[in-house]
């Protein structure tokens, strides 16, 4: 951590910083949940079906694509 060698900062920027860190980890979290409760759903109602069709491949697709999305930004 590159405020550690400043020791001349204040602590309000270590805590700014640490707040940066737990929203993101937050919202990383709400992003996790809604992918387990999907894979969840799907699991639990999965049928016999065609791999064109099927709504697990097209869900991780998605999610694998706003994953990389938001990890360019």
């Amino acid at each position: 951590m590159s405020l550690s060698t400043k020791t001349d900062h204040q602590c309000i920027e270590v805590g700014t910083v640490a707040r940066r860190h737990l929203d993101e980890v937050k919202r990383r979290i709400v992003q996790l949940t809604a992918l387990q409760e999907e894979l969840q759903r799907l699991v639990e109602c999965h049928g016999q079906g065609k791999v064109a069709e099927c709504r697990v491949i097209e869900t991780l697709t998605d999610y694998d694509h706003r994953l990389h999305e938001h990890n360019r930004v």
